[in-house]
């Protein structure tokens, strides 16, 4: 009985940080009406950083920073990187394309072809024309024009953040366990804040103004912030009480979630042929795992 209500719970984590991905574009959305792309990035991030600080600080040991190997160093800031400019791309999705479009191509399952290219793991042949048949509904989303193959440009923004994204995952076998979940959590928020900043000062987005923060523009950029915070718990939760298969497939909720915000929130109808393409990332997703977990 135990087991099966941890089951049971583990799946609502999962089903609610479906959900907490389907929203940060709502957030990205909002924000984009005061900030440029990188300045409300940093902002969302750094908020993360201090509410994470605060919240996991009975997690952390801030002697395992000073004695960090290099080698996790190194791990810990590459996977920062890719993680946050694919946080960066994705917004730049969403705010370029249908919202629905976006999550489509976000959710195309290329993690097991990575793991493969760089981990030496084994990827079985179906799961390589299942991973193909992604690839045509991502074609049908993307293509805007066969004659011309003219490609949408929001649509390869959120390819992009996703091969990041998983560049990002994969990164997470690299370093040790030196560093516990919080601490590697809040090690990487540190660093996404001072790069996306950084990148945002080289690009001449300038500081925000001190009239951009009204109350409601505060509000958003705190709860975006615990959004974020809560994906770490949420995450690490679900999959522990539930087998990794079954949570990748719960996950595919996000684009049903991002579905409606574009058709109610919004007012974008998707058409024919990104509905059928959206139709067969989803099938590709659930066929992948169905076939990794066996």
């Amino acid at each position: 009985m135990q087991f099966a209500s941890s089951r049971a719970k583990g799946i609502v984590a999962l089903v609610m940080l479906a959900w907490v991905f389907a929203t940060m574009g709502v957030f990205a959305r909002y924000l984009d009406l005061s900030f440029d792309l990188f300045e409300q990035t940093y902002l969302r991030i750094g908020l993360a950083f201090l509410f994470a600080s605060i919240l996991f600080y009975r997690h952390l040991d801030f002697a395992h920073f000073k004695s960090m190997p290099r080698k996790d160093v190194g791990v810990l800031i590459f996977r920062s990187i890719c993680l946050y400019l694919a946080v960066v791309l994705i917004t730049e999705a969403f705010l370029n394309t249908k919202y629905s479009n976006a999550s489509f191509v976000a959710t195309l399952p290329l993690l097991p072809v990575f793991g493969y290219l760089l981990l030496g793991e084994t990827i079985k042949f179906r799961t390589i024309l299942y991973i193909a048949l992604g690839f045509v509904g991502f074609t049908l989303i993307t293509v805007s024009d066969f004659a011309s193959f003219s490609v949408g440009y929001g649509e390869m923004m959120a390819f992009g953040s996703m091969i990041l994204f998983d560049l990002s995952y994969v990164g997470r076998r690299w370093h040790s366990n030196h560093l516990n979940n919080y601490e590697s959590t809040v090690f990487m928020f540190a660093v996404g804040t001072v790069f996306l900043f950084t990148t945002s000062m080289l690009l001449g987005e300038g500081l925000p103004t001190s009239d951009l923060f009204t109350t409601s523009v505060i509000g958003v950029l705190i709860i975006a912030s615990l959004f974020n915070v809560v994906n770490l718990y949420l995450t690490n939760y679900g999959f522990e009480h539930v087998k990794v298969a079954v949570a990748g497939n719960i996950l595919t909720l996000e684009v049903v979630f991002a579905l409606l915000y574009s058709l109610f929130l919004f007012q974008e109808v998707p058409i024919l042929r990104e509905i059928i393409g959206g139709a067969l990332i989803v099938t590709s997703v659930y066929l992948v795992n169905k076939s990794e977990a066996n």
